[in-house]
């Protein structure tokens, strides 16, 4: 099973209020989870799709200290649709 590791982040206070508006307005949880979609979408996007990377994010996603199951399905749709975008391209 993968280890989890657990950060402290600190943010100024209209940075927080930004982002709880932002959480609100856009159906997010709470702030934890908007950090960490768009921690996924930040690698992602500037991530060029590997076999090696896909494998990695495939046993992250049978972790289910990793991600919630929501997140996990959203997550292996996300993979599937760019390993056929990429299977396309080539």
């Amino acid at each position: 099973m993968s280890e989890t590791k657990q950060i402290n982040f600190k943010m100024p206070q209209n940075l927080h209020e930004m982002a709880s508006d932002y959480c609100e307005q856009y159906g997010y949880t709470n702030i934890q989870e908007l950090l960490r979609e768009s921690l996924r979408e930040k690698i992602f996007d500037d991530r060029e799709l590997n076999p090696e990377y896909v494998k990695k994010m495939l046993e992250y996603q049978k972790n289910p200290e990793y991600l919630g199951t929501e997140e996990s399905e959203k997550l292996l749709k996300e993979l599937e649709k760019r390993a056929l975008e990429e299977i396309e391209n080539e």
